[in-house]
């Protein structure tokens, strides 16, 4: 699991790095890249707290003693998870206002720049609030476990309103977008096959944004299916376990989704792997002339 985890940071260390690039060279990044800086510089330092767990369990080579500061622990990484999906909602939607045509379409196109910073912030404090309301119920549910000598173990309707504002909210925007997506997609799509225009390029690209709709919206169901089984299930039940690793793995796998779909991604890493071709043909060559002129 660790090995998906870093692999996740260094994807997501990527996004976050291409459009710093950006603004280095004074380009103005799109709505859309605001988003995905924001999401990678999330998911990269929740995956970064989910390498420092797993680096003090082999430390201590067991579960470290509940303290206090653990509620605080806690609340922060929920905080980055709850933001990271929040992220991905207005993700989906900018993608669905972008494509999908109403009523309102050029009128919601000219006011998204100047609303995407203050939705990046209500992301962050809407996740503040729900992390935050977590830590509390964990910090109270410690106090009287210590009381009574009893284990520590949030119940699901204390996860309920966290749950609500970190998980279901964000997948119902993303879902609702998602949807208004696939339905015009297809239409495109039926629309190039009345015109008999099989081999059309648009048909590929069409097909090809389909699966990538559906993918991330594959990814986003299991997330939100892993946290409610997470909430309810046992901790020493294998529906726990699973649960937890499709949780845990949610940010590499949508962020593999995301570069398989962003053109500009894409086309950066294709730019990216084949230098590093080119420098390994560079390095044998070297390599050869040195061993032919001994």
């Amino acid at each position: 699991m660790e090995v998906v985890t870093i692999i996740g940071m260094v994807i997501n260390a990527f996004i976050a790095v291409v459009n710093i690039i950006d603004i280095t060279k004074g380009r103005a990044l799109k709505p859309v890249d605001k988003v995905l800086l924001s999401l990678g510089l999330c998911r990269f330092v929740l995956q970064a707290l989910l390498i420092m767990d797993t680096v003090k369990y082999f430390i201590w080579f067991s579960d470290v003693p509940f303290q206090a500061e653990t509620a605080l622990w806690l609340g922060v990484q929920k905080a980055l998870d709850h933001c990271n999906l929040w992220l991905t909602a207005w993700l989906c939607l900018l993608y669905c206002v972008k494509i999908v045509h109403c009523r309102l379409h050029s009128f919601l196109k000219q006011k998204i720049p100047r609303l995407i910073l203050p939705v990046i912030v209500e992301s962050v404090l809407m996740s503040m609030l729900s992390g935050g309301l977590l830590a509390w119920s964990f910090h109270e549910k410690f106090i009287k476990s210590t009381s009574k000598n009893s284990s520590i173990h949030l119940d699901f309707e204390i996860n309920i309103p966290p749950l609500v504002i970190g998980q279901f909210l964000p997948f119902l925007i993303a879902a609702i977008s998602t949807l208004l997506l696939l339905k015009t997609l297809l239409g495109h799509v039926c629309r190039i096959k009345n015109r008999g225009d099989f081999s059309s390029l648009k048909m590929d690209i069409h097909i090809a944004s389909i699966r990538t709709v559906l993918l991330f919206f594959l990814i986003s169901a299991l997330k939100l299916i892993s946290i409610i089984v997470k909430s309810t299930a046992p901790t020493n039940s294998i529906f726990f376990i699973l649960s937890f690793l499709l949780s845990s793995a949610f940010p590499t796998f949508h962020s593999i989704a995301i570069c398989l779909g962003n053109s500009k991604l894409k086309g950066i890493f294709c730019k990216a792997k084949s230098w590093v071709k080119q420098c390994k043909i560079i390095q044998q060559n070297n390599s050869s002339n040195i061993l032919t002129s001994i």
